[in-house]
């Protein structure tokens, strides 16, 4: 193991050690008796109302058969483990419709990466200081601004070697009437920030809901614009990776993913693309498997701290979850006069 790979996995180690996610045995999934205390004592975990049921669904029969599910697919031994989280009283259907959003977006500007230069065999921003701790977007499928907000936060860091945590709901409010909880387009949230500029989170928390723009927020960060990598194309990506985080689109309709605990994805999706995160980094595990890494805005006690590994390198163009078919990235941080606001 190499010196970047133990220090991976030592971090990946004490992240999972140190997450206050919801614990329990495997065998507390195996009865009715031990099911229903379970489902008490998840309930009282994320302070979640009894709701036998609710718009006719029984919350409790949703989580038996979620719970079913992870116990079937953690029985099958793959690269990768699922746990109940807080998603689990809820239907994937409900899942997708609060928790994911992104809306179609045409490319317009492709930098063909030159697929002939060597990038390092391994990549992660975290350990350069580059990524923000996890956050979370909780009811409002504002992934878009998360994933973007994400990649920018990298970018500046790079640049000025400054890390400042950047505020979603700023693009949430400002960026476009169609930029919403709802979902939104990432292209139009860069654009924002290349025109305008983009202030801390401090300055404009996040409220969860889309409201009234702020007008005379000074803006911390701007950048020149944003470019698409070249689509379908794993190489490419892996290549921009390399220089600076990337926001991705994956296909996240899958209770693979919305119970996902740890490991690499191997299989559970398809390329029907549904939320947005961002590419912090990729390796490659002992057993030659490879993967990306990517930041997710679901919370720190979902996934590995909040992060997510999906396999690398498969014979699909599109990528495992439709990864590689629509990639952007910020291009270039601007000079800006702290003193100075703007008007929306």
């Amino acid at each position: 193991m190499t010196k970047q790979n133990l220090f991976t996995f030592l971090f990946l180690f004490f992240i999972l050690r140190t997450v206050g996610g919801f614990e329990y045995q495997d065998d507390e999934l195996e009865s009715e008796e031990s099911l229903l205390k379970l489902y008490d004592r998840w309930r009282s975990h994320y302070h979640a109302p009894f709701n036998v049921t609710t718009q006719g669904v029984d919350r409790y029969e949703v989580f038996r058969s979620n719970a079913n599910y992870i116990m079937k697919i953690n029985k099958m031994k793959l690269p990768y483990k699922l746990k109940l989280n807080h998603f689990a009283n809820l239907t994937q259907i409900e899942v997708v419709d609060m928790y994911s959003g992104i809306s179609a977006e045409e490319e317009t500007t492709t930098i063909i990466e030159n697929t002939d230069v060597d990038p390092p065999d391994s990549m992660d921003w975290r350990e350069r200081g580059a990524v923000t701790d996890v956050k979370n977007q909780k009811k409002c499928n504002s992934c878009w601004a998360f994933a973007t907000v994400a990649t920018v936060e990298g970018l500046n860091f790079i640049t000025t070697k400054r890390l400042l945590s950047l505020s979603e709901q700023q693009l949430l409010d400002c960026s476009s009437e169609d930029n919403n909880c709802k979902g939104g387009t990432r292209g139009v949230a860069f654009q924002f920030i290349a025109e305008k500029g983009i202030t801390t989170e401090t300055l404009y928390p996040y409220k969860e809901i889309k409201g009234d723009c702020l007008k005379n927020i000074e803006a911390s960060v701007t950048i020149d614009g944003y470019s698409w990598v070249a689509q379908n194309n794993e190489r490419a990506l892996q290549i921009a990776v390399a220089q600076q985080p990337v926001t991705v689109s994956i296909d996240s309709n899958s209770p693979v993913f919305t119970s996902y605990s740890g490991g690499i994805i191997t299989n559970g999706c398809g390329t029907k693309l549904s939320h947005s995160m961002a590419a912090i980094g990729y390796g490659t595990e002992a057993n030659g498997r490879k993967f990306w890494i990517l930041k997710n805005s679901y919370g720190s006690d979902w996934g590995e701290g909040g992060y997510v590994r999906i396999e690398r390198g498969i014979s699909d163009t599109r990528g495992r979850c439709g990864i590689a078919m629509q990639p952007i990235y910020p291009t270039s941080i601007k000079n800006i006069v702290r003193a100075n606001t703007y008007e929306i």
